[in-house]
């Protein structure tokens, strides 16, 4: 106390704050501590520090006294943790597959490096090694998990985890894999997974026309057009007999020229012309059945209608 009066202490007289608080512990009593100190006597605080983590620890002793000046005063305390410590090291920390056909089967396994650049052993905690995020049902680990988490990684060792990429739907994939570990700063790494799956998707318009009435005289009627569109990601690949006519009126209609059933390229649309040739009076029913690898619209109809009508 350097002042002319007695230095009184004030609830709660001394606190300890930060993030290591818990790691540094007061030694003097505040039985002690409360006590008022006269002009020009001095009091030591005792404190001792017991780390629960490596490095640099810090905290704030702060005490609370009736100085008019300085009533909350303030002290940094730091120390350093030391002892043998498991370091955790990854490699990649990001994997991108090539984009994948859905319901092709898994990708090649790409691989993850697992080391321990520390000087104690590393030990899997929880989970250990596993796939999480929005997508995690996209990629998987072949690795078998026993013999990888089931013992610890000595100092020095590196140990592999392969993952495959298995979409099961189109755009965008992404997931994480999460090591859990008794690493002291990095108890939870993260590795990025980031795919594409690639599907196609059939749109078909209109899927009705209705001729209305014709004459049998007058022949063919004049060509209706279908779009016929891949709203997917990959090629779409018309199967079995691609674009046929069916029912029983398939014969009063005829397409304008021979369907084109190659592949049909993401973003890409084609047009199939059609005609009326009514080959009898009433009413005439048939459809367009158009088959690809579309996995949720394999199959495609358009309905026709038109009635013919005798001079």
């Amino acid at each position: 106390n350097t002042g002319s009066r007695e230095l009184r202490f004030v609830d709660p007289i001394v606190s300890l704050s930060g993030a290591a608080a818990g790691e540094f512990n007061l030694l003097t009593p505040l039985s002690v501590l409360s006590q008022p100190l006269l002009p020009g006597e001095s009091r030591d605080v005792s404190l001792a520090f017991d780390p629960s983590n490596l490095y640099l620890r810090t905290a704030t002793l702060t005490l609370f006294s009736d100085d008019c000046n300085n009533a909350a005063t303030s002290i940094l305390l730091s120390g350093t943790g030391t002892g043998s410590y498991p370091e955790i090291e990854i490699f990649p920390m990001n994997l991108n597959y090539p984009a994948r056909e859905v319901a092709a089967g898994p990708s090649a396994a790409k691989k993850v490096w697992i080391g321990n650049v520390g000087t104690a052993p590393l030990v899997f905690s929880g989970a250990g090694v596993g796939v999480t995020g929005p997508h995690h049902g996209d990629f998987k680990i072949t690795t078998s998990l026993p013999p990888l988490i089931g013992t610890p990684i000595a100092v020095g060792e590196i140990r592999e985890v392969q993952i495959v990429f298995d979409p099961v739907n189109a755009g965008p994939r992404n997931a994480h894999l999460a090591i859990t570990t008794n690493d002291i700063d990095e108890g939870l790494v993260e590795v990025g997974l980031a795919g594409t799956g690639l599907d196609s998707e059939i749109e078909v318009s209109p899927l009705e026309i209705d001729f209305g009435y014709r004459n049998l005289a007058d022949g063919s009627s004049a060509p209706q057009t279908i779009t016929i569109r891949n709203l997917g990601s990959r090629d779409l690949n018309f199967t079995g007999g691609g674009i046929v006519l069916q029912g029983s009126a398939a014969s009063s209609y005829s397409f304008v020229s021979p369907p084109d059933a190659s592949p049909l390229a993401a973003g890409a649309s084609r047009q199939l012309g059609v005609v009326f040739t009514p080959a009898r009076d009433g009413l005439l029913r048939a459809r367009i059945v158009i088959t690809t690898d579309d996995r949720d619209e394999p199959e495609t109809v358009v309905e026709l209608y038109g009635r013919g009508l005798e001079s």
